[in-house]
């Protein structure tokens, strides 16, 4: 139970903050993808409150029961996990489509944010099951 505690505090109230430190990865990726225009913008804008709505989600779950509403919530937050995985670590510019594999750094920068990410969408699922 208490490692159940400490993956719904690191992914509500931690990985907000983390997130405004090192957020800068999934616009880099949508800037790659979509370029520097309004499409791409209001993509970034859509995530970040997404984001944000998801972590008051997951630390609300502390206070209130949600019932049903709460695995339907954690299966849209898991989507857009899953969405977030293939921007940044497939089709980002330091994914397996970008430069993941053109040296030994990149290839472990690579690594480390896929695992990350797979950390997460694990948690995730851990707490989904609880």
């Amino acid at each position: 139970v208490s490692g159940i505690i400490t993956v719904q505090l690191d992914g509500s109230v931690f990985g907000n903050i983390k997130a405004s430190f090192s957020g800068n990865e999934i616009a880099s990726a949508v800037y790659n993808i979509f370029g520097h225009g309004d499409i791409s913008g209001l993509i970034i804008i859509v995530l970040g409150i997404f984001e944000i709505i998801a972590g008051v989600f997951l630390f609300m779950r502390f206070f209130v029961a949600m019932g049903k509403w709460s695995d339907t919530f954690l299966f849209i937050i898991m989507c857009f996990w899953i969405a977030v995985i293939v921007l940044v670590d497939i089709l980002g510019s330091y994914g397996i489509l970008g430069s993941a594999f053109e040296s030994t750094g990149s290839f472990m920068a690579f690594l480390k944010s896929l695992s990350s990410h797979l950390l997460v969408l694990g948690s995730m699922l851990l707490v989904q099951r609880s």
